[in-house]
Formats: structure tokens, C-alpha cells, sequence
């Protein structure tokens, strides 16, 4: 048996989505998610996209240009990365989806928001959310449908889904 600690030193999931969405107004939680994420050995595919996600908040809350691209294009790659290790996760396909939405045009290396999108509502359809829970789903869902980048048939189709 492993002694507690070894597991002590790894955020829950549930933590980083608490600091990942309190990061988006608070640059202190931006700060904690980073360095917590930074720390993690061996990271899964989910915790290395929320240290890349980390990096977008580091980015928001910046006052200098040079580190909001540089802190951009870490993340970019990074979130790359996690999708490559788990191409079908809708949490990494919607943290990636989600700061792009907020990105001018000429900060994007990639636009990924239309299949980012095909991939969440596709994977949601099939169910493979499991390891959601049904606000963090709705949370999801109702970001997608208020961006205004879903077709009137993805509307409904988000709108019809059970969580």
C-alpha cells in the first residue's frame, strides 16, 4: 500500500476546475492553477490541459503584450498536447474551445472552436461524459449556446441533451 501522501501532492480534478473558472476573473486563482499544475509528475492528458489552460489565464491577466503571447503560444502547444493524448475528452476539447472564444483573430495560431465543437456535441450524444457532472455539463452546454457559434440544429440538439 502507498503512503497517503504520494496522492496528497496531486490537485482533484474538481480543484482545478475551481481554480480554472475562478481564475478567469481572479489572477490569484490563475496563479494557484498554474502552479499547481506545474508541479504534477507525470500529468494526464486532463491535468496538462489545465496547466495549458493555466497559461491562457496567466495571458489574460498580464499587463505585458510580449509575456500575453509568449504565455499564448506555451498554451497552444501544450493544450495541443492533451488533445493528441485524448482526442475524444469533451473537458480538454471545451477548455480549449472556451479561451479561443475570447481570442482576437490575430492572437489564434489555430482556430479550433468549429471542431472543438463537433467533438463535445458529438461525444456528448454518444454519452461518453461520464466523468462530468450534470452542472459542469450544463455550465458546458449553456457556454456553447451562448457563444453564438452553434448552427440552429446544434442548438437544439444541445437543448435536447440529458444530463
Amino acid at each position: 500500500m502507498f503512503p497517503l501522501s504520494i496522492w496528497a501532492n496531486n490537485p482533484t480534478t474538481s480543484e482545478l476546475r475551481t481554480w480554472y473558472f475562478s481564475g478567469i476573473e481572479q489572477s490569484e486563482f490563475a496563479e494557484k492553477l498554474y502552479s499547481e499544475t506545474s508541479k504534477i509528475k507525470n500529468p494526464s492528458a486532463l491535468q496538462l490541459a489545465y496547466y495549458g489552460a493555466s497559461l491562457t489565464l496567466l495571458a489574460k491577466h498580464s499587463w505585458n503584450p510580449y509575456n500575453k503571447i509568449d504565455y499564448l503560444k506555451k498554451a497552444e502547444k501544450i493544450i495541443a498536447q492533451s488533445i493528441k493524448l485524448a482526442p475524444n475528452n469533451i473537458e480538454i476539447r471545451f477548455l480549449r474551445y472556451s479561451y479561443e472564444r475570447y481570442l482576437p483573430d490575430f492572437l489564434l495560431s489555430g482556430n479550433h472552436m468549429e471542431t472543438d465543437k463537433k467533438v463535445i456535441i458529438s461525444q456528448m450524444q454518444l454519452g461518453n461524459n461520464a466523468q462530468l457532472s450534470s452542472e459542469v455539463l450544463y455550465g458546458m452546454v449553456s457556454f456553447l449556446i451562448d457563444s453564438g457559434r452553434c448552427t440552429p440544429v446544434e442548438t437544439t440538439t444541445l437543448k435536447k441533451l440529458k444530463f
